[in-house]
């Protein structure tokens, strides 16, 4: 039986994950066999950013406690999940797109065959600019500094991204 594809998109903060993310489900729209997982995230939406399910602490430990979820993840005192029913999808021959955490891709490749892991990277100067215009970035450094090495056993595929988004999916 074939089994979709669950894309692991990954890297720092500012890198753009987000943007192309969006270009890319704009661009396959009409094409049902590509589905995008919202997240759900501990944190407040924001109209210009992510899109995503925001919960509170108390809900997203419940969630997780019932299982609710398939990856969880933690990163600058915010808690981010994808829910286990996207395994439906996957199992349905549909590919998933999933903006997570470099920190969970070795269990999320163990877990999801096949899976493809996505490394959008950008100059540090790039990096810094895009951060730097953002709300709900405190401490510029910290970001910066968040370093997780990908397993090394993992074949990652790389996109350098210094263009806007209309310049890849446009």
């Amino acid at each position: 039986m074939a089994r979709g594809i669950f894309f692991l998109i990954v890297d720092h903060s500012g890198a753009g994950k987000g943007s192309l993310i969006q270009g890319a489900e704009a661009a396959l729209a009409d094409d049902d066999t590509y589905v995008f997982a919202k997240r759900v995230i501990t944190r407040d939406s924001d109209p210009d950013r992510e899109s995503h399910e925001a919960v509170t602490a108390d809900e997203f430990a419940r969630h997780q406690k019932a299982k609710a979820f398939t990856l969880v993840w933690r990163v600058y005192d915010t808690d981010y999940g994808i829910v286990a029913s996207y395994n439906d999808d996957l199992n349905a021959d549909r590919h998933v797109v999933a903006n997570v955490s470099r920190g969970v891709v070795g269990v999320a490749v163990g877990h999801f065959r096949p899976a493809c892991v996505i490394q959008i990277t950008a100059p540090l100067p790039v990096l810094e600019y895009r951060l730097n215009a953002r709300d709900d970035i405190s401490n510029l450094e910290e970001p910066l500094a968040r370093t997780v090495m990908l397993p090394d056993e993992i074949l990652v595929n790389h996109l350098l991204n210094t263009k806007d988004v209309e310049t890849w999916v446009g």
